[in-house]
């Protein structure tokens, strides 16, 4: 958080517009899962790690359609004392399942969780900003779940989960692009494994 109020830089523009969006996979974790005493903090908003405790992982989101993770949204939120930022984040879980139900939907009603996206935009040569973290301050919470027969989601859950942090944004890069990659695939279980959030 920028405590002082104070810019540190210059805003210009390179004449590049941003390339929308996100590509389709992502990871979501337990918060309860994060490792924070080895979490170092982070620099310029960045993070360089996301260790985990023993034995536990994060799970792939895949989402389908022309615009994954669609209503995924960043904005500021006034304060009596500060102002700070509110992350929502949307995402859609097609299963419908006995197992779904329990597993994911019941879970994510009640839980917090960091959420991992990858942008299309990854941010310049260095791609420093390729990867989002979304949670990492005081947890995404679900805000709205809706299950709807009759629409688009035919029948699966659209879930809407929410952070209400100071940082407008949070990233994860370790030293590249590449080393990001595989930090973010190693929070994963066996390639065999992966959420019902299509």
């Amino acid at each position: 958080m920028n405590c002082t109020g104070l810019i540190n830089a210059g805003i210009g523009s390179d004449c590049k517009l941003p390339t929308k969006g996100y590509e389709r996979e992502g990871v979501i974790i337990n918060r309860a899962d994060i490792d924070f005493g080895s979490l170092a903090d982070p620099t310029n908003n960045t993070y360089a790690t996301m260790p985990l405790k023993s034995g536990k992982t994060g799970f792939k989101i895949i989402q389908l359609g022309d615009q994954p993770f669609e209503g995924t949204k960043s904005s500021l939120r006034k304060g009596t004392y500060g102002n700070g930022f509110d992350h929502v984040l949307q995402i859609v879980v097609l299963d419908n399942t006995p197992a779904v139900s329990h597993d994911i939907i019941d879970a994510l009603a009640s839980g917090e969780f960091v959420v991992i996206l990858e942008c299309k935009d990854k941010g310049g040569s260095s791609k420093n900003g390729a990867f989002k973290v979304y949670g990492i301050e005081v947890g995404l919470k679900a805000e709205t779940m809706e299950n709807d027969a009759y629409s688009d989601a035919a029948g699966g859950w659209i879930v809407t989960l929410k952070e209400e942090a100071n940082s407008s944004a949070c990233y994860l890069f370790a030293t590249s692009y590449a080393a990001t990659k595989t930090l973010v695939e190693g929070l994963l279980p066996s390639a065999s494994s992966s959420s019902h959030a299509q």
